[in-house]
């Protein structure tokens, strides 16, 4: 069927999108919803989005060259302050992905805090994990920086693909329920 709301990103056309964030409700929680295509499997550091801040930091959600789904944000010193990596590949071209992110740092138990879901399930088994402190602020919902989707903040890494149905929600961190389209 026919799929609203898509856009296609092709590294070559170093295509991408840029939008600096208001004044948020709560930079301690959001939800970022996206289907991704991939258009080419193996490119390193294809950027789904990607916010930076300092000399070093940058919050990012991409496809690394090991084609491993990861998360990760780094401080302006450029340890790593929150991650996640998930330790099975993503490789099939044909496939639609449906990833969610779901950031709350208030959350009591840390392992909670972000989650990252991909078609429905969520991702428990990873290959690097570590868990955001307690009401550790997000750059993605930081008020006067820019969200970069389908490139890098401050270097050209752009996504190969398609995007469909991209979704930032300020202030609330949404299960994973309340995205998708079921066919019963």
């Amino acid at each position: 069927y026919e799929i609203a709301n898509s856009c296609r990103f092709n590294d070559d056309d170093t295509a991408s999108m840029t939008r600096t964030t208001e004044t948020p409700t709560d930079p301690d929680k959001y939800t970022f919803s996206v289907w991704v295509k991939i258009g080419n499997p193996g490119i390193d550091n294809s950027k789904i989005f990607s916010v930076k801040t300092g000399s070093y930091g940058e919050e990012k959600l991409e496809f690394n060259a090991d084609d491993l789904l990861w998360r990760k944000t780094e401080a302006s010193g450029g340890e790593t302050d929150y991650e996640r990596e998930t330790d099975r590949k993503f490789r099939d071209p044909g496939a639609w992905y449906h990833i969610l992110i779901a950031y709350d740092s208030s959350d009591g138990t840390a392992g909670d805090r972000m989650k990252m879901y991909v078609n429905g399930v969520r991702e428990t088994s990873f290959g690097g994990s570590v868990n955001p402190d307690s009401s550790e602020t997000s750059w993605l919902n930081t008020a006067s920086l820019t969200l970069y989707l389908g490139n890098a903040a401050s270097v050209t890494q752009y996504f190969d693909g398609y995007m469909a149905e991209v979704a930032f929600v300020d202030g609330v961190a949404h299960a994973v329920t309340d995205f998708g389209e079921f066919d019963s």
